[in-house]
């Protein structure tokens, strides 16, 4: 009676080492399973974190394009008023030209009325 006693205690000591094997994995797995949870958290952070960048970025850009528009139309502004004085100089020296011609037609009926001079 005590052989088939036996046999139990050791099929009983195999299973117990069998659960024992199983729960070393299992605390192996989990161990693994936070390790890859506390990567997966650093891995979120850094991704926030060029998330942050690149929404800097993208700001930046758009303060530089504002900027940008701001100076073509400044210079728009002063070709507009480059091009309104051409036009004013273009006018006055044809005034002069005409006041030329004109004191020269004066000048030349002076010289006929005024012989001696």
């Amino acid at each position: 009676m005590l052989e088939p006693s036996s046999g139990m205690l050791e099929a009983s000591s195999g299973m117990l080492e069998a659960t024992s094997g199983m729960l070393e994995a299992s605390s192996g797995m989990l161990e693994a399973s936070c390790g890859m949870r506390e990567a997966s958290c650093r891995m979120l952070e850094a991704s926030c974190g060029m998330l942050e960048a690149s929404s800097g970025m993208l700001e930046a850009s758009s303060r530089m394009l504002e900027a940008s528009s701001g100076m073509l139309d400044a210079s728009s502004g002063m070709r507009e008023t480059s091009s309104g004085m051409l036009e004013a100089s273009s006018g006055m020296l044809e005034a002069s030209s005409r006041m030329l011609e004109a004191s020269t037609g004066m000048l030349q009926k002076l010289s006929k009325v005024l012989p001696g001079r």
